[in-house]
């Protein structure tokens, strides 16, 4: 059997668990919040993009209860869970494939995120497969990778304003690593087909003067700048531990 399919297994096996598990838990008061977008359709809302409310609706005809609403969020972290190992199997192997579904499956984010409907579950779907399909282009596997790395961005950013930041990474990659891209006509192609995703939240905000982008600049910023170094070398140590413990475990076995 191929890691593709023992992959396949094991996700969908986490997901008929977590699927189940999620009818027993009432909704958050967020959730409901989300619910409720998905009844009233729109370009964009009030303090994020419209693809969780999309994605709720188009899953609505398994009906309005708890594991039906968290359907989206079980099937946006599997998705995420399922690009990330394979992007770890292309690269280094089935033994990287396997660590990296551990790691991504004992992750307190991927908990959380197959319980609770948020607009970080579409985010993390479709940044995980920019991922996957962006090293595929790169790495020379067909011009089509281009085209869905594309779709995906675009996708990201209907998601969450946070996605900015991966297509802000990728300019940086290129300008610093590969500007052989640049010659691309595809990578120019992607870039187009990822700016598409701004339009819905665009043609919303100019509907109600951008009251969206003013409430997430105000949310995201102060009016002083204080940096906190505790916190801040916390989350640094916490993300170095983990992949640094798996790589002691698949070297010393």
């Amino acid at each position: 059997m191929t890691f593709k399919a023992k992959l396949t297994i094991a996700l969908v096996v986490a997901a008929v668990f977590h699927g189940i598990y999620n009818f027993f838990i009432p909704l958050h008061a967020d959730e409901a919040y989300y619910w409720l977008w998905s009844r009233h359709i729109d370009w964009s809302y009030y303090d994020h993009p419209a693809m969780i409310a999309w994605m709720i609706r188009m899953l609505s005809f398994f009906g309005g209860s708890e594991g039906a609403v968290r359907l989206t969020t079980v099937l946006c972290i599997s998705g995420a869970g399922y690009a990330l190992s394979m992007l770890s199997y292309r690269i280094s192997g089935e033994k990287a494939g396997w660590l990296t579904f551990i790691a991504f499956s004992v992750l307190p984010a991927t908990t959380f995120g197959y319980t609770i409907v948020t607009p970080d579950s579409p985010l993390m779907l479709f940044w995980c497969l920019a991922l996957y399909w962006g090293y595929l282009a790169v790495a020379g596997d067909g011009n089509r990778y281009f085209i869905l790395t594309g779709a995906a961005v675009a996708l990201m950013i209907m998601s969450k304003y946070a996605a900015v930041l991966f297509p802000a990474a990728i300019f940086f990659y290129i300008l610093l690593f590969n500007r052989t891209l640049l010659r691309n006509k595809y990578t120019w192609i992607a870039c187009f087909i990822g700016a598409s995703g701004v339009l819905p939240i665009l043609i919303w905000n100019i509907q109600y003067d951008f009251i969206s982008i003013k409430f997430q600049y105000a949310h995201g910023t102060s009016d002083s700048f204080k940096i906190m170094w505790k916190e801040f070398f916390t989350l640094l140590g916490g993300i170095q531990l983990l992949p640094l413990r798996f790589l002691h475990l698949s070297y010393t076995k």
